[in-house]
């Protein structure tokens, strides 16, 4: 879907994934035992990704004022940071755990049953339904059946109908064939790592109402 600022590393992250029983058999046998997440209270369905977790704990208990703002351009202020950053988040750490104010070991009832979210949950998904009934178009309304648009790819929020021509090209990305098509140019043909890939430039409903709206002005 022309996201393509990351997908040339994917084969370099498949194969480094692949190699992970070797290179990290630790990992891979943590992995194995679904230990993707970190539990950091007792609290049921509270586990976080692992570098969530890290800016949570040792990110954060390091982190000083300014940070390293001001000191990346000078090599040894900035060894100096990250060598001592474990030293501070260690002292931080203990200080709050001394003052009572650790978070290792919560119990209690997670924030998401709490009575007043619980009516918030609510109260959105009425909102949600009252919009998708009352303001957006139901593309599954069967009163125009013969109408020679029902068949056409429909925006719900705005009622606009994609021509035929742009919706055949954006429902064809979602059978890869386009992508598929890019990346065995990239590789067999450019075969350039670190050059720029070329976007597809399929257009979408958005940027139907960006033309719409150019046209109007």
């Amino acid at each position: 879907m022309d996201r393509v600022n990351y997908s040339k590393w994917l084969p370099i992250y498949l194969a480094d994934m692949d190699q992970l029983p070797i290179t990290a058999p630790e990992v891979h046998e943590e992995f194995c035992k679904s230990g993707h997440a970190v539990n950091r209270s007792t609290n049921p369905f509270s586990q976080v990704w692992t570098d969530m977790a890290l800016e949570q704990s040792i990110n954060l208990d390091s982190k000083s004022s300014g940070g390293i703002i001001g000191i990346t351009q000078k090599p040894d202020a900035l060894a100096r940071w990250f060598l001592t950053s474990h030293e501070r988040a260690a002292i931080t750490t203990a200080t709050k755990e001394l003052c009572g104010m650790g978070d290792n070991g919560r119990v209690g009832s997670h924030k998401e049953a709490g009575c007043q979210r619980l009516k918030k949950d609510e109260s959105d998904v009425q909102k949600l339904v009252s919009t998708g009934l009352d303001v957006m178009t139901d593309p599954f309304c069967l009163e125009n059946a013969d109408d020679e648009d029902s068949c056409s790819l429909l925006n719900i929020g705005t009622g606009v109908v994609m021509p035929d021509e742009k919706a055949d090209r954006l429902i064809t990305l979602t059978k890869a064939e386009l992508g598929e098509k890019q990346m065995k140019d990239f590789v067999e043909v450019n075969c350039k790592f670190w050059e720029p890939l070329p976007h597809l430039k399929v257009e979408t409903f958005a940027s139907l109402s960006k033309k719409e709206n150019q046209n109007c002005r």
